[in-house]
C-alpha cells in the first residue's frame, strides 16, 4: 500500500497542516489568481485584449493619480500591451491597454494599463505609460511607468487594505505585472525616467 505524500515527500495523515510555503502559495493564489498567465511562446499569436475582452471595466469613482517612476524592459513592453483575460473569475485580473498606436505621432506615445477585478469589474488602477516612437536595434521601444491612478472611493474593498491605498495600489500593482503577465518593473526612479 502507498503512501500519499505531501510537500517535501512528507507523509499527509488526517492531522497534517500545509506547510508554510504551501499556505503562502495557495494565499497568493487566493490574492493574485493563476500565476505567468502570458507565456512567452504565446506572444507572437496573442491578439491585444481590449475593454470589452470580459465584459468591460467600471469607471473609477474617486481617482487619485500620482507619479511612479519606473523602467519597463522593452521585452515586457508587449506583455503590457497585449494585457490578460481570464480563463475564470477565480483567476482574478482582467488586464487590458488603451493608446500606445501611433508609432508615427509625437518623441513619445502614452499607453494605459488598466487593471481591474475579474469578478467584480472594478477598476482599481492603470498604469500610465510613456512608450517611445524610437525603437532600438531589435525594433523595441523605451517605455516608462509614468504615474499610477488608483480608486479611493467605494470601489475599494477597505478590509483587504491595510495600508494606504497608493501603497497598496503600488504593491498590487508590482505583484499581478509579476505574477500574471511575467512583468518585472523596475525600480522606483526618482529623476522621472
Amino acid at each position: 500500500m502507498e503512501t500519499e505524500t505531501g510537500h517535501n515527500d512528507q507523509p499527509l495523515s488526517a492531522t497534517s497542516t500545509p506547510s508554510t510555503d504551501v499556505r503562502g502559495t495557495i494565499g497568493h493564489y487566493a490574492l493574485f489568481g493563476a500565476p505567468n498567465a502570458n507565456p512567452i511562446d504565446d506572444m507572437d499569436i496573442r491578439e491585444r485584449v481590449t475593454s470589452e475582452s470580459w465584459g468591460g471595466a467600471s469607471e473609477f469613482e474617486s481617482p487619485v493619480t500620482v507619479p511612479w517612476v519606473l523602467e519597463v524592459r522593452r521585452d515586457d513592453l508587449k506583455k503590457l500591451i497585449i494585457g490578460y483575460v481570464p480563463e475564470a473569475m477565480e483567476d482574478k485580473w482582467f488586464i487590458f491597454s488603451e493608446g500606445g498606436n501611433d508609432s508615427s505621432g509625437p518623441e513619445w506615445e502614452t499607453l494605459r494599463v488598466v487593471f481591474s477585478s475579474s469578478w467584480s469589474g472594478d477598476r482599481l488602477f492603470d498604469l500610465n505609460v510613456a512608450v517611445s516612437a524610437v525603437v532600438d536595434e531589435n525594433g523595441l521601444p523605451e517605455a516608462w511607468v509614468k504615474s499610477i491612478t488608483f480608486e479611493t472611493g467605494t470601489n475599494q474593498d477597505e478590509e483587504d487594505i491595510e495600508e494606504s491605498p497608493e501603497a497598496w495600489a503600488k504593491e498590487t500593482a508590482r505583484e499581478v505585472c509579476s505574477w500574471v503577465l511575467d512583468v518585472e518593473l523596475g525600480p522606483e526612479q526618482s529623476n522621472g525616467g
